[in-house]
């Protein structure tokens, strides 16, 4: 247990492994620091009576043969110190840039980080020496989920797609990528009714391309996120119709939401299936969620009664509160 403590602490201080590295050429070979010991006090029962003793340890562990005590770890042991390294609490970020000739997206402008706003490196285990960059390589993708989001004129899906080509066949094997599909064009001077029917179109082509791309690929999970559209026009009339167009299922009673309402969602979801069926079109690892940080029931039950009202429909409280809570369950668990 003392070495695997003495692992994980260098493990998570790469630097440290680094400035080390330095005066080992070797990791390992030889304590890092001869003339720096620790001081251990133990306590020794002898006769019935107790004894506080000194003793001095090196302040690295010296493996027997040479070499870095790390690379002697039984494999399933080395697994686990990868995983526990690598895996970011909230993923995985693609960043990329934009070529100043307009050519192809290579391969050095979509780069991951830990963070969605800057390039911070996740995997900094590679800098430390050849075999943890061998070992390493490719495990950031493996331990966690990569979010894709729109990048100027780059849409999330296409980052994704060019990523996929990038990636060996086992990390495609084990992709589990979050596709932001943000809006960039929120300030819009057009009507509400043209907006919203041009941003529809767009999300409608996105999400076709992504249920095709799982369906061809069913061990890679694509979960679909947006905040196209406002929340209310979301909650009641998008999620309903991705439902009966993907899962073949009704997530509400329309009996109360008046013929516009009902219209509309019939509309996009005829749209969505494009001829073929809900038994076609069900994607079990494609998923569907609302761009929501928090779900505050109460705000979000005026928000919805508020849009029903001003498209016709005026249903009882109960009915108000049953959708908005099914609306809760769609947001935890996605459609």
């Amino acid at each position: 247990m003392a070495l695997l403590r003495r692992v994980l602490i260098n493990i998570r201080h790469p630097k440290r492994i680094l400035k080390r590295g330095k005066e080992n050429k070797q990791l390992g070979a030889a304590p890092l620091n001869p003339n720096h010991d620790e001081e251990v006090e133990e306590t020794v029962i002898s006769n019935g009576a107790s004894h506080l003793i000194s003793r001095n340890f090196p302040s690295s562990v010296q493996p027997l043969n040479g070499g870095c005590c790390l690379f002697r770890l039984p494999a399933e042991l080395l697994s686990i110190i990868y995983e526990y390294v690598l895996t970011e609490e909230k993923g995985l970020f693609s960043l990329c840039k934009i070529p100043l000739d307009n050519s192809t997206w290579p391969e050095q402008y979509t780069q991951l980080s830990s963070s969605p706003h800057w390039l911070i490196e996740s995997n900094m285990l590679k800098y430390v020496c050849r075999q943890l960059y061998h070992d390493t390589r490719g495990l950031g993708i493996r331990f966690n989920k990569v979010e894709f989001s729109n990048r100027w004129t780059y849409p999330a899906y296409m980052q994704f797609l060019d990523f996929f080509k990038m990636c060996s066949p086992a990390n495609q094997q084990r992709l589990c990528v979050v596709i932001t599909d943000k809006d960039n064009c929120i300030a819009s001077p057009r009507p509400a009714t043209q907006y919203r029917g041009m941003i529809t179109e767009d999300m409608l082509n996105s999400i076709h391309g992504m249920i095709e791309f799982c369906q061809e690929h069913p061990k890679v999970q694509v979960l679909y996120r947006t905040n196209l559209l406002q929340f209310s026009y979301q909650m009641a009339i998008t999620g309903p119709a991705l439902a009966r167009a993907f899962r073949g299922i009704d997530i509400h009673d329309y009996r109360h939401f008046g013929p516009i309402i009902k219209n509309e969602i019939n509309n996009i979801a005829t749209r969505l299936q494009r001829g073929r069926d809900a038994d076609c079109l069900d994607t079990p690892n494609f998923r569907f969620w609302p761009m929501l940080e928090s779900w505050d029931l109460e705000t979000c039950t005026v928000g919805l009664r508020y849009f029903l009202e001003n498209h016709g429909a005026y249903p009882p409280d109960w009915v108000v509160h049953e959708v908005a809570a099914t609306l809760a369950l769609w947001c935890y668990w996605g459609l």
